[in-house]
């Protein structure tokens, strides 16, 4: 079961705090790379998660205001094409990032876009100008640290080539 939890704070270097428990050693050293690689701090836990959290997870405590920006990352719920999380950048460039099948394993696959949101409505474009809308919902969430509210990203609809755009995200706050 691997769990992401990002930490940011203004003005510091934002955490990744892994949970590995299930992971080899190797598979582990492999992504925690990939990460720094990218510019994060990467830190591990060894606490439990409960069966019923989802394998894969982003819990984000991102400093802002939900209402009145989006959060630096978005995580795929439920999706059928493999977990993917939405990064968005100050500068309305976004990060689409994929893990898919490669050789009996999984191997990241990037896409790159811009954003725009205007207070209910995530428009999503990517380097292809395939476009993607979805609509914001405030949710709550079970976790392993009890009852946390959070935001649903929905598409609005679902015939889109880039198939990770097919599917809802979410972010949960931890604070």
């Amino acid at each position: 079961m691997l769990v992401i939890a990002v930490t940011l704070l203004c003005g510091c270097a934002t955490t990744i705090h892994l949970v590995t428990k299930g992971y080899s050693e190797q598979e582990i050293s492999t992504f925690s790379k990939q990460l720094t690689d990218k510019g994060f701090d990467v830190e591990y836990s060894s606490i439990v998660i409960p069966k019923s959290y989802p394998s894969a997870v982003i819990a984000v405590n991102p400093d802002i205001n939900p209402d009145a920006a989006m959060p630096p990352y978005l995580a795929s719920v439920g999706c059928k094409t493999g977990y993917t999380t939405l990064a968005f950048q100050a500068d309305k460039t976004l990060l689409l990032e994929t893990e898919v099948p490669f050789k009996g394993r999984y191997k990241l696959q990037f896409d790159k876009g811009v954003w725009s949101f205007d207070g209910s409505i995530l428009t999503i474009t990517m380097e292809n100008n395939e476009a993607a809308q979805f609509s914001q919902r405030k949710i709550v969430r079970n976790t392993a640290l009890g009852k946390k509210s959070g935001l649903l990203y929905t598409p609005t609809t679902t015939n889109h080539l880039t198939k990770p755009l097919k599917c809802a995200f979410e972010v949960i706050f931890v604070n």
